[in-house]
């Protein structure tokens, strides 16, 4: 799902800026570059009224292609790492950016880091793999907005 870069930002202000201001338990993953994208935004995100998070990542494009792409996006599921949460999309010709949530988590460790990985493919069969992106990202909140956020801490 498409967000607006505004949105993404604050919630990546929330989660990556906390740490810094009142818990401080430890450091906040760097932004990654690789062949085709940078992170711009990562981060967990709670929407309100809704019971969980989710990841919510941007990508900046740096090597726009004449043709369509195709991406699988693997959020790392903080209840099974073996079995990770994924999206699918179309990276268009025109795009210089994108932007990707992942499905609601309800369960979560907090100050634990988790991986987000973006496989880029050429074909709609995803059989030829371009390019691989892992971005870690944090999750920490302090421990009275868990409640508030409608999520299960996992010991």
């Amino acid at each position: 799902m498409a967000r607006s870069r505004p949105a993404l930002a604050a919630c990546c202000i929330l989660v990556t800026l906390w740490p810094a201001f009142s818990l401080a338990q430890s450091a906040v993953p760097d932004v990654v570059t690789s062949e085709l994208f940078r992170t711009t935004g990562a981060g967990f995100l709670n929407r309100p009224g809704t019971k969980g998070v989710v990841y919510a990542m941007t990508f900046a494009v740096l090597k726009p292609s004449t043709e369509p792409r195709y991406f699988t996006v693997e959020f790392e599921n903080p209840e099974n790492s073996a079995e990770p949460l994924k999206k699918y999309g179309t990276l268009f010709p025109s795009q210089s950016e994108f932007s990707i949530e992942s499905p609601i988590i309800k369960r979560i460790r907090n100050d634990s880091v988790y991986n987000v990985v973006v496989y880029v493919y050429s074909d709609k069969s995803k059989s030829k793999l371009l390019s691989k992106h892992i971005q870690p990202v944090q999750f920490l909140v302090p421990p009275e907005f868990i409640p508030v956020m409608g999520i299960e801490l996992l010991e």
